[in-house]
């Protein structure tokens, strides 16, 4: 009869262990996600930054000028490269800058960079951004490269073509 009563309480503890848990879980992993969005975010921002130097760096070199990012890697969000500029973004719970509202964007400047985040109709939810623009580039991806948006890692070649119309420069975007 012991023996029994032995069972019956490991197997009681085991299962009130389990929803403790189960519990704990439930309740950190909203917190644990805002802050793999915030390391995201922080991430995906140096990568930018450093995109861009790169960018400005080819551009003012002259035609011919080429520099590889590698590895170019995009954890999350979208990331787009588009005929001039620069953008990511990424839907989160986590507020990671004050949100604009319909009828005031708020937009924060760090660098070249535009930084903002947007109240999404859903309460609680957000829709974070980051861009570069430019005035005298314009970026072209060659032929065989991946197309847009970039998530994953890639190889990213840019090279300072001949001077566009209306004087622009063309940077040719090799994606792999």
């Amino acid at each position: 009869m012991r023996r029994g009563t032995i069972w019956v309480a490991a197997v009681l503890y085991t299962a009130i262990g389990m929803i403790a848990i189960g519990l704990l879980l439930t309740a950190a992993l909203p917190s644990i996600e805002k802050l793999r969005d915030r390391n995201t975010y922080a991430q995906t921002k140096q990568l930018i930054f450093t995109l861009d130097n790169t960018v400005r760096t080819i551009y003012l070199e002259g035609t011919a000028s080429q520099r590889e990012l590698n590895p170019l890697t995009i954890t999350k969000g979208n990331f787009f490269i588009n005929t001039t500029g620069i953008h990511w973004e990424l839907p989160t719970e986590a507020l990671l800058i004050e949100p604009s509202t319909p009828d005031n964007k708020i937009i924060k400047k760090e660098g070249n960079l535009e930084l903002w985040q947007e109240q999404l109709p859903q309460q609680g939810h957000y829709l974070v951004h980051i861009d570069s623009h430019y005035e005298n580039i314009h970026f072209q991806p060659t032929p065989g490269s991946t197309g847009m948006p970039l998530l994953g890692t890639y190889s990213l070649l840019l090279k300072n073509q001949e001077p566009g119309t209306a004087g622009t420069t063309i940077i040719a975007l090799t994606v792999h």
